[in-house]
This record gives structure tokens, C-alpha cells and sequence, in this order.
């Protein structure tokens, strides 16, 4: 199992292997909490670490991943998030609200608008109420794009939802 981890996480690797299942899980959190407050995140370790994560039994809930790919959102690593959702995917995890969130947000960062509109279909599909967050990426991506009248009626769309825009979505709009 360790062939597959980072030499820093090894230490880390050990403490968790010797914990019991809901301990590993809260010690997980609380690493990934600190992961995300540092902001700087060596991709081959982010790696490294996704692919314990992977492993874990109990594979750990779909909020550590968020933790992981919202730490690389910060890095610009966009692609990378896309690329790992895929693989949380084929271990059988459903993405949350969130997780879609951080993806649509990926996709319009790489101009990709498209395909954020694709995720917001999936997301409207399994139930979930996109908000403030979901329509503010999707809008701000059409506008990075010069496509304002297409901006301009997903706010409308963003309030037909029941969704209030904010002072971000203006200020997007606006600019």
C-alpha cells in the first residue's frame, strides 16, 4: 500500500493505519483542514495524497476531496481537479452540491463554459438547488467569455430558481 505515497506522507500513512475508522477520518479532516489553510500545495504530493485517500477503507467522504480539490482551485491547478474528480468517479462517490460547485468554477476558469453548463445540468438532475455560488461561476464565466446578453438572462434564470444574486453577481456584471 505505501508504494503508492509521497515520502512525507508516510509518517502520516503510518498514524492513520494505526487509528481506528472514525478516528483516521477526523485526523484526516483535520490534516486536509490544514492543507487548505496553507494554500501552497505541492501538486505531486496533492497527488500522492489523493491516491491514499483513493485507498482508504472507508474511502473518506466526498467534504475531504472538496477540501483537496478547493486547495488546488487556489493553485490554478483546474485541470488536475477535473481530471481527479473523474477518477473519485469511478471509485463510486457522488459528487454533492459542492463538489459540482468547484467543478463548474473549474470549467469557466479554463473558458470551458460549456462544460460548466454540463455539470449544472447534472446537478439539477440529481436533485440538488444550485446557489448564489453555482449561478456567480456560470455567470462570470459567460462574461469572461463577452457573451452578456447570455449572462444577463442566466440572472434572470438565477432568480426564477429562487436564487438572490448578491453583490458578487452584480459586481461581475457590472465590470
Amino acid at each position: 500500500m505505501e508504494s503508492y505515497l509521497c515520502p512525507s506522507f508516510l509518517p502520516l500513512h503510518t498514524q492513520i493505519l494505526n487509528q481506528k475508522t472514525q478516528t483516521k477520518l477526523g485526523f484526516l479532516n483535520s490534516f486536509m483542514g490544514n492543507a487548505n489553510r496553507s494554500v501552497k500545495i505541492d501538486l505531486h504530493e496533492a497527488f500522492h495524497f489523493f491516491d491514499y485517500m483513493i485507498h482508504m477503507q472507508p474511502t473518506p467522504p466526498m467534504s475531504c476531496f472538496n477540501i483537496l480539490f478547493t486547495t488546488l482551485v487556489k493553485n490554478k491547478h483546474y485541470g488536475d481537479v477535473i481530471s481527479l474528480h473523474t477518477r473519485v468517479n469511478s471509485v463510486g462517490l457522488v459528487p454533492n452540491l459542492i463538489t459540482s460547485n468547484i467543478l463548474i468554477n473549474c470549467c469557466c476558469k479554463m473558458s470551458r463554459v460549456g462544460d460548466g453548463f454540463v455539470v449544472f445540468g447534472t446537478l439539477l438532475r440529481r436533485g440538488f438547488n444550485p446557489i448564489v455560488v453555482t449561478f456567480n461561476c456560470l455567470i462570470k464565466g459567460l462574461c469572461k467569455e463577452g457573451r452578456m446578453m447570455e449572462a444577463t438572462r442566466l440572472l434572470k434564470k438565477m432568480i426564477s430558481f429562487g436564487c438572490r444574486p448578491n453583490v458578487v453577481t452584480y459586481g461581475t456584471l457590472w465590470k
